[in-house]
């Protein structure tokens, strides 16, 4: 008797979160929403109900980041639509799956985990796989107030705004300090494909995690190779 391996679907989560800042000069409040939190589990090759796609323009957020390639970068990106979830691996162009990140930081992240998470997916694993962004510029705050909800009036206040002789324009102030990447292989039966309630393993230890992961940030791989991360490759990149 033959058995028929059905992958399981792909599932997701995203969790929203909205920001807000008032002009100094204007005093009009602009207000954004982005992607805070991806929750892929399991993610494997069977997509289910997602299609990956390039951005599709739609984010309200995006006329703000693209003024600096018109104005002033003559052209040259500086700022891409982060996928949350890769579009190679499902992840849909749409707003509440894009993140405002620079170039670099896009490439970093092919390099760090995205380049793995396409491999280990297209050679049939199930995963649990995990992309926050952090707004983390009012860390620093002496009032106490340092939640994400300050974080755009003070990266506005630090870097100062391109009319007011600072290096921001209006908006980019909204953007993240940093992504993080979480990553395990969800264990199947081989014959079925099914998922099996046995530990979560760490795919660069190979070690069981325990049933509830412990959420340890990965390590980044190159070629299949652990290495010590550094951390500013984890970092977004403002224009100064």
């Amino acid at each position: 008797m033959a058995f028929v391996i059905k992958v399981p679907e792909t599932k997701v989560i995203w969790e929203p979160i909205t920001l807000s800042d008032t002009h100094p000069t204007t005093g009009l409040t602009t207000t954004f929403t982005f992607p805070r939190k991806m929750t892929a589990a399991p993610l494997t090759s069977n997509g289910g109900i997602y299609t990956g796609s390039g951005p599709d323009g739609k984010a309200l957020w995006w006329p703000s980041f693209q003024e600096r390639h018109k104005a002033i970068n003559g052209g040259k990106l500086w700022w891409v639509q982060g996928h949350m979830l890769n579009d190679n691996v499902h992840g849909p162009g749409v707003p509440g799956n894009l993140v405002p990140i620079s170039g670099v930081l896009n490439t970093n992240m092919e390099a760090l985990v995205e380049g793995g998470i396409k491999k280990w997916v297209a050679a049939g694993k199930a995963l649990v796989y995990v992309v926050e962004a952090h707004w983390e510029g009012a860390a620093n705050r002496k009032d106490g107030n340092t939640g994400a909800a300050f974080h755009p009036e003070e990266m506005r206040k630090t870097y100062g705004l391109k009319d007011g002789g600072g290096s921001l324009l209006w908006g980019e102030q909204f953007a993240p300090t940093r992504l993080s990447w979480q990553v395990w292989f969800w264990n199947t039966d081989p014959i079925t494909g099914q998922l099996l309630s046995t530990p979560i393993i760490n795919p660069f230890t190979m070690q069981p995690t325990g049933q509830t992961p412990d959420l340890v940030p990965i390590a980044s791989a190159y070629k299949g190779s652990i290495i010590h991360y550094d951390p500013s490759q984890w970092m977004n990149h403002f224009p100064v």
